[in-house]
């Protein structure tokens, strides 16, 4: 029996949820601060919002960069997609929605057999 390789959307969903994280951290610090009276240190707080806002576009670059190699790399775009639906387009929707199309493409030419002319 084969082994399937990991699929490595799964590693860019991966990414992407620590991205969120770490950007919703960053904003509950801020308001915690904002809450508390309590001095706020601008340049870091807004320095970890912003590197996690860079993280999060990686992220999402990243969903519409790599190859999905099985159904389920696909179905973690597609939700992207729905979460963009229900949520509001972000920059990266038509790119992600592009790549799984391109995967399914891929995976239809690979799972097709080809008739030879006799």
């Amino acid at each position: 029996m084969s082994v399937m390789k990991p699929d490595p959307v799964v590693a860019a969903w991966d990414r992407l949820k620590a991205a969120l994280r770490a950007h919703n951290r960053a904003c509950e610090a801020i308001d915690e601060a904002v809450a508390a009276a309590a001095p706020i240190r601008p340049n870091r707080l807004g320095a970890a919002e912003r590197r996690a806002r860079r993280e999060w576009r990686a992220a999402m670059q990243g969903m519409a960069d790599t190859r999905a190699t099985t159904t389920h790399g696909v179905v973690l775009k597609l939700k992207m997609i729905e979460v963009e639906l229900r949520d509001g387009a972000s920059d990266f929707g038509r790119s992600i929605l592009a790549s799984a199309i391109a995967d399914l493409s891929r995976m239809g030419r690979k799972s097709t057999p080809r008739f030879e002319r006799k």
